[in-house]
């Protein structure tokens, strides 16, 4: 449950320094880049946290001694990772230029329908009556948000 609260407040927080550095008249691909690479420092010296290193050595040694179509598969799952996230990024900072961050983030916070329906596809994963009210409540809510913007 703690791990649920430091990501709700980080991507509470994020929102509100993105904006804080486009007040400053940093670029979208600036912000971008400069906390990617941060990010990046920051992983790579998750290697020799613990036993880390051991954990991502394994895993890529069993990925290399598989198959060629799960190798190919998993790489290709994270190349696509890494653009959507890449992309989605870039398009979050870029949605603070010229909207308010409050309805910039309700908007975006619209993310668990994109997730429920593509489980559903994919995974086989059931819908239920609560994830369809859900739904249901967060178009509601768009329609409401946008009304209001026009």
């Amino acid at each position: 449950m703690i791990h649920h609260l430091i990501a709700a407040s980080s991507f509470g927080i994020l929102p509100v320094i993105y904006k804080g550095l486009l007040m400053k008249e940093m670029d979208s691909i600036t912000i971008l880049v400069i906390v990617k690479l941060l990010i990046a420092f920051f992983a790579i010296s998750l290697i020799f946290y613990d036993n880390n290193y051991e954990i991502i050595k394994n895993d890529l040694n069993i990925l290399v001694k598989s198959s060629y179509d799960k190798c190919f598969h998993v790489t290709a799952l994270f190349i696509t990772a890494a653009l959507v996230y890449l992309y989605g990024q870039y398009s979050y900072i870029i949605v603070f230029k010229n909207t308010e961050t409050n309805i910039s983030t309700i908007i975006i916070a619209c993310y668990p329908v994109i997730t429920i329906l593509l489980s559903y596809y994919y995974f086989n994963e059931t819908i239920n009556i609560y994830q369809f009210i859900g739904i249901l409540l967060i178009f509601t809510g768009l329609a409401l948000i946008t009304t209001k913007l026009k």
